[in-house]
């Protein structure tokens, strides 16, 4: 291996400033100490607040969330992201329609049943990431097919329709 890329993830500080003294790495999505000039950021508050802004503005109202795991940094954004959205828009903030995940696919299918399991009203999904969109979509699709025919799904960085 020449180089390596890592994408967020739980490998801790230390272990990715070992690997760095052994080769060229560079860190996407998070913030390392000693790693500045090998760390890139991305603004998830910001693409949080535009996927969401992007959904309210399609007219959904009840939009459900499906988190990362709120001890991940990008997940604690992203859900800000959404909040922000949400308040500017006049939408109130529904903590039914948050499900915290894991950032797999799996994580987005449990959403969508716990959601439904309680009858909990949604017309669109945001999810943390494209994983997780794909499982709530691939659920929703598979559970309600009449019903997701109107329900808008959109991921961290793109929207999906199954």
């Amino acid at each position: 291996m020449d180089a390596l890329i890592v994408l967020g993830g739980r490998l801790s500080d230390g272990h990715l400033r070992d690997l760095h003294e052994r080769l060229p790495l560079v860190v996407v999505g998070r913030r390392v100490p000693g790693l500045d000039g090998a760390c890139l950021s991305v603004d998830n508050v910001q693409g949080a607040f535009l996927a969401t802004t992007h959904l309210l503005q399609l007219g959904h109202r009840r939009i459900g969330h499906v988190t990362g795991e709120r001890s991940q940094r990008d997940a604690v954004d992203r859900l800000d992201g959404y909040r922000r959205a949400l308040a500017e828009a006049g939408v109130p903030f529904d903590p039914a329609l948050v499900f915290e995940g894991d950032f797999h696919e799996l994580s987005g299918i449990l959403a969508v049943e716990h959601w439904l399991a309680r009858a909990t009203s949604f017309s669109a999904i945001f999810a943390a990431n494209d994983q997780m969109a794909y499982g709530a979509g691939g659920c929703a699709s598979r559970r309600t097919c009449r019903w997701w025919a109107s329900t808008t799904c959109r991921g961290r960085s793109s929207r999906c329709r199954p």
